[in-house]
């Protein structure tokens, strides 16, 4: 008999979906990519809502969801050792769950991507209004403020399409930008005036209650599905509403 494993196994690897990819990119332009995938708007707007929302207790949320991130990048890191393969978060589910959760979620994931550019669009000019007046009217962007947005939209499709090459070195540019920005405002915030007593001075660590810092790790802020529970004498003055309404990047920032 003829052992025709070996011949099964190399058609089927010639036959993988992305066996046609090229690896173009290198170490560098790749760890840019995934530090700047995760570098967005979120660490402006994140940060100041959960604050809100949670008080100075909203730092322990902080480290929790750091820890959590980063039990979810060992399981990936391990997998993409075992599974060297392109779309490993639509790939991974096929492979343990099967077609239709791979499916929901691909979709899933490209709904969040379809909406991802025009967030981080309406983000940049929101926060650009301290020095480009007539974009933002304190609730919405104008209509030139959606102009540059569409515009920034626009420059994002051109990175992309005109090369993967061409957005890696831009991207590495702008990775190193984004980097640069949260370490130097977090130095100048901390060496301008920090005082440890905003931690307790204002109603105690966890004003809100535990149970709305606890909320923050999955919402970041975002949307608190707790209720306000500053009711109490010791706690500073907020509204009672049954929950915090789920903010976008097109609410105002507070003073």
């Amino acid at each position: 008999m003829t052992d025709t494993s070996a011949g099964t196994t190399s058609v089927t690897r010639e036959r993988r979906p992305d066996a046609g990819l090229h690896k173009a990119l290198g170490f560098w332009s790749l760890l840019a990519a995934g530090l700047g995938s995760v570098i967005g708007s979120g660490w402006l707007f994140s940060s100041l809502y959960a604050a809100q929302d949670a008080g100075p207790a909203a730092l322990l949320a902080w480290v929790i969801g750091g820890a959590l991130m980063l039990l979810v990048a060992m399981v990936f890191a391990e997998l993409g050792m075992a599974k060297p393969e392109s779309g490993g978060l639509v790939r991974y589910p096929m492979y343990s769950h099967g077609g239709l959760t791979a499916g929901i979620v691909g979709w899933a994931m490209w709904i969040s991507y379809v909406g991802n550019p025009s967030t981080e669009a309406a983000g940049v000019v929101q926060y650009a209004a301290s020095y480009l007046p007539g974009v933002y009217d304190g609730k919405s962007l104008t209509g030139l403020g959606i102009l540059i947005a569409v515009v920034l939209m626009a420059v994002f499709v051109a990175l992309n399409w005109f090369g993967v090459l061409l957005f890696a070195r831009s991207n590495t540019v702008v990775t190193a930008i984004k980097i640069l920005i949260p370490t130097t405002t977090v130095v100048l915030l901390i060496a301008s005036g920090f005082d440890s007593t905003n931690l307790t001075d204002h109603g105690g660590y966890a004003p809100y209650g535990w149970e709305a810092a606890l909320s923050t790790i999955a919402t970041a802020g975002w949307c608190s599905p707790t209720p306000a529970s500053g009711t109490s004498s010791s706690s500073p003055a907020r509204s009672a509403t049954p929950a915090t309404p789920c903010r976008g990047p097109s609410s105002p920032p507070s003073s």
